[in-house]
């Protein structure tokens, strides 16, 4: 702990006692060194022990509209992931634009260069926009990630550009990519649509030799109302291939259809322990019979652990 964020603590336990005092406090702490000031202040509004408190909820809308907060969030050495994650999560309600703002200081940090940002960094800033926009006012920003070297870069940003501004012809184009994980996260893209070129479009994944994508493809056309796309996810459970069956359990886990429980409870007792695991895990993620159909529903944005990425290859 820093002096800066050991003064401020200080204050911020003050403040349920000594209202005035305690402000007073902060407010000469952040006029006499406010760099130092919001990052210990991020810290303490991002902390578990301190973030409830009702000095940090203050502190915390201090430094809310603060613009050097963007360069802290956008920096890896900074926050930790999971700070800025809460950050940004306090901080979208009441500062608009502010995906826009994370994207641009990235880039602006690169010289204008989507190739040139670290890929940690790339990852990081698209995980905070993910958490609090639906990606449509940053594909311009995101299109310049298309072509950086780190597949996993290429791929998050296929996935988040298919959120913000679905577009069949560019799924297509990035269907023909020799990465897998970019197919995947493609055809992930365009989870919900309904239309003739897209159940298309879910019918040729699903041929995909990568079982990633071909799952991925399943959801789809499940999503799209296609009873067979079911009964092959049904087959594939019951099949013999062990990946296989695992990612179709997780498919169903992410379909969130409470018809799926009866075949997920069947699987407590099978052989194979990753099987069992993933069967109950899926259970948990499905919706009371009573809830909106798949077609309807927002998917999960973070697959069960031992698919953290999708299913396996």
């Amino acid at each position: 702990m820093t002096a800066m964020e050991g003064m401020l603590r200080h204050a911020v336990d003050l403040f349920t006692v000594r209202r005035a005092n305690a402000i007073a406090a902060i407010r000469s702490l952040q006029a006499k060194d406010p760099a130092n000031f919001v990052l210990a202040a991020a810290r303490l509004v991002t902390h578990p022990a301190t973030e409830r408190l009702p000095g940090a909820e203050y502190v915390g809308g201090l430094i809310s509209r603060d613009d050097s907060l963007i360069d802290l969030l956008v920096d890896d050495e900074a926050l930790t992931h999971e700070e800025a994650l809460k950050m940004v999560e306090r901080m979208a309600p009441s500062r608009l634009m502010l995906e826009v703002r994370l994207m641009r200081k990235m880039l602006e940090n690169a010289d204008g260069l989507g190739a040139a940002i670290p890929m940690g960094v790339a990852l990081r800033v698209m995980s905070m926009v993910e958490a609090i926009s639906d990606c449509s006012r940053v594909t311009l920003y995101l299109s310049q990630l298309e072509r950086h070297p780190s597949a996993e870069v290429r791929s998050k940003a296929a996935l988040l550009l298919g959120r913000g501004n679905i577009n069949v012809g560019r799924v297509r184009r990035f269907l023909a990519s020799q990465d897998a994980r970019l197919r995947a996260n493609a055809v992930e893209s365009l989870w919900g649509m309904n239309t003739e070129q897209a159940r298309a479009l879910f019918l040729e994944a699903s041929q995909d030799p990568n079982r990633r994508v071909a799952i991925n493809a399943l959801v789809g056309l499940c999503r799209a109302g296609e009873a067979q796309a079911r009964r092959k996810l049904v087959d594939l459970a019951h099949g013999q291939d062990p990946l296989s069956r695992r990612a179709a359990v997780w498919a169903m886990g992410k379909l969130g259809d409470p018809e799926f429980a009866e075949i997920l409870a069947a699987f407590k007792d099978d052989p194979d322990e990753n099987m069992r695991k993933m069967a109950a895990q899926s259970l948990t993620m499905l919706r009371p019979p009573s809830a909106a159909p798949a077609s309807q529903a927002e998917p999960p944005s973070d697959p069960a652990p031992a698919l953290r990425n999708g299913p396996e290859k």
